[in-house]
């Protein structure tokens, strides 16, 4: 078995970028590796944030909300995710 994923092998997990043969490899590792594991869910749950995001922004939004998103303001963003702070996981 493979040794432990990076950040970047389990976001292409997550957006499924894998081929069918890696996505099996990954599945079997993430079901024995609680480091990945709970890589995985941090990743998986800051991507849901981050659409729940994207939609609201944009549906209530026009030129201002965009403006406001591509400058970086992310006031309604939780600053934290499973119990761990956002500025943590960087």
């Amino acid at each position: 078995m493979k040794s432990c994923y990076t950040e970047e092998e389990i976001n292409r997990y997550i957006d499924g970028e894998l081929n069918p043969g890696e996505v099996e490899k990954m599945k079997e590792h993430l079901k024995g590796c609680g480091g990945c594991a709970a890589v995985f869910e941090n990743l998986r749950d800051i991507g849901v944030i981050l659409r729940t995001y994207r939609e609201k922004s944009s549906a209530n939004s026009g030129r201002k909300g965009r403006i406001a998103l591509r400058r970086g303001y992310c006031r309604a963003l939780p600053t934290e995710v499973c119990g761990i702070k956002i500025d943590e996981m960087r």
